[in-house]
């Protein structure tokens, strides 16, 4: 590219020098059609040089000029959508302070920016729901995009529009693509239902792309398992995953229990004594009012030998005896626990009282029951 320009520069010099080097001040001639140009190759070179000086200033100002317009545009639209964002935030806190009205009013099409409308009428949906105007909010919602009703699907919940929203998520079980807040609304959405069967089989992808915490699994699993049958119960159990059977093992062996299912449990409760988990045994133990563990019962008399005064300890001895009728010895430890500590009585005092009546220990079962129900 250097070399072309070189030889350019060298031959503009030798057109400029070659009339000096003969002796004429140098001649141009153009012609065209009846339209002639004449003149030295100087004049012709200051024209050039002129006309490239005019073009450039002109550039230079048509592009100032440009960008002055460019830049208040800018400013304009910038502020203007700015106004727009700053109702839409101060919708959205009015709607979450509980000011439906100020929200409607705010959330309205028109006052936010492009690409917000629907984050905007959902929450006004749900404003006009908190208000009781149901039919307004139906009307927001139902003229939501299809993508964004699939978000406002408890909106449709609430406004009794079921099928709507079962319609709108069911495809997110079978789609492998389906995002994490998707997943999460359509197992809500079958909680609710309680459709356990169809919760069982999202259970893999709930697992695969981690939308819940160990927290929120433990708040399903609890409903997951209550309510059914010990056939069932085991039935379910079987089909988690090896990671949700670990974090459902002990609502599993309580739903067993409570349904008064012991001799397939008692060796797991009695691994938990010996690893000294007193106070989730005691939390499994608590959960029913009839069964059998013996063995069990023995166990945790003897390790009550070396740790006599254990409250956690002395309370699953407590609820064993309680479950085998054994209302003397029941009320019996559960007077020696809450010697030691009121919490204890606040936690336990509902077992305790109907020990309490049985053994004709009214007055104390009536305490109990004034201070704490």
């Amino acid at each position: 590219m250097t070399k072309n320009w070189l030889v350019l520069l060298a031959a503009v010099i030798v057109l400029a020098l070659a009339p000096l080097a003969i002796g004429e001040k140098g001649y141009v001639l153009i012609a065209l059609n009846n339209w002639t140009i004449e003149g030295t190759i100087v004049s012709f070179g200051i024209m050039l040089a002129m006309a490239g000086v005019g073009i450039f200033v002109v550039y230079k100002l048509v592009s100032y000029l440009w960008s002055l317009y460019g830049n208040t545009k800018f400013r304009f639209t910038s502020r203007s959508e700015k106004k727009k964002l700053d109702n839409l935030q101060q919708g959205m806190w009015a709607s979450l302070s509980g000011d439906h009205t100020t929200a409607a009013k705010l959330l309205s099409k028109s006052s936010v920016p492009n690409g917000w409308q629907g984050l905007s009428q959902a929450t006004a949906a749900k404003a006009a729901l908190a208000q009781g105007n149901k039919s307004q909010a139906l009307d927001l919602l139902n003229n939501l995009d299809e993508q964004d009703q699939k978000y406002a699907a408890q909106l449709f919940v609430e406004l009794e529009q079921v099928d709507v929203a079962q319609l709108l998520l069911a495809p997110v079980a079978k789609n492998k693509k389906s995002s994490s807040i998707e997943l999460n609304l359509y197992s809500q959405l079958l909680i609710q239902q309680n459709k356990w069967s169809e919760l069982s089989g999202l259970f893999p992808q709930l697992e695969k792309k981690k939308v819940l915490n160990d927290d929120q699994w433990l708040a399903i699993l609890k409903s997951y398992f209550s309510d059914i049958n010990i056939e069932e119960v085991k039935k379910r159990y079987n089909l988690l995953s090896r990671h949700l059977k670990a974090l459902a093992n002990n609502i599993y062996l309580k739903a067993l229990l409570a349904l008064g299912e012991s001799k397939d449990i008692e060796t797991d409760l009695i691994k938990m004594l010996k690893k000294e988990r007193y106070t989730e045994l005691l939390d499994i133990l608590a959960a029913a009012n009839n069964y059998q563990c013996n063995k069990l019962q023995n166990l945790v008399q003897q390790a009550l030998k070396k740790h006599p005064e254990q409250p956690e300890l002395l309370l699953c001895l407590a609820y064993i005896a309680k479950a085998q009728q054994d209302n003397v010895l029941a009320a019996k430890v559960f007077k020696a626990v809450f010697n030691q500590s009121e919490t204890y009585k606040q936690t336990h005092w509902r077992a305790a009282v109907a020990c309490f009546n049985q053994q004709e220990d009214v007055p104390l079962a009536l305490t109990l029951y004034q201070k704490y129900s």
